[in-house]
């Protein structure tokens, strides 16, 4: 990571074993903070708007409330100081990735990620402005 000092991290998925794995290696990487998990959108929407974290890494396939709903939630009610939404899925194709882009997120990762490519996008996000 570059010099950005404690970036704050949120990691939203409904599988506890992707949960545990993003918080294992995010936990290993100097100056990346997680400040909480959701497993499902109607706790990460309270969990995001309780947080305010600098990047959500946020599922699409969640039960109560799709990671869409969500994003479009948070990107309407803090357009200027909100978190850079990642959608981390299983959902590849180039619909998906337009769907995600339409809800407000600012990157698309299909899983499995790789850690080195997610740190670098993190790293990128954070150069430019949320949106």
């Amino acid at each position: 990571m570059s010099d950005h000092g404690s970036v704050r991290v949120v990691v939203v998925d409904d599988q506890a074993l992707v949960r545990m794995g993003l918080r294992t290696l995010l936990g290993s990487e100097d100056g990346l903070e997680l400040v909480g998990e959701a497993a499902d959108g109607v706790d990460a929407l309270a969990l995001l708007r309780e947080t305010v974290p600098d990047v959500a890494l946020l599922d699409i396939g969640l039960p109560l409330m799709d990671g869409y709903e969500v994003a479009r939630q948070i990107a309407a009610a803090s357009p200027g100081r909100r978190p850079r939404l990642v959608s981390v899925t299983g959902y590849g194709q180039a619909a998906d990735r337009e769907r995600s882009r339409a809800a407000g997120f600012d990157a698309h990762v299909t899983k499995p990620a790789d850690l080195q490519e997610l740190l670098r996008l993190i790293d990128d996000l954070l150069q430019r402005p949320p949106g």
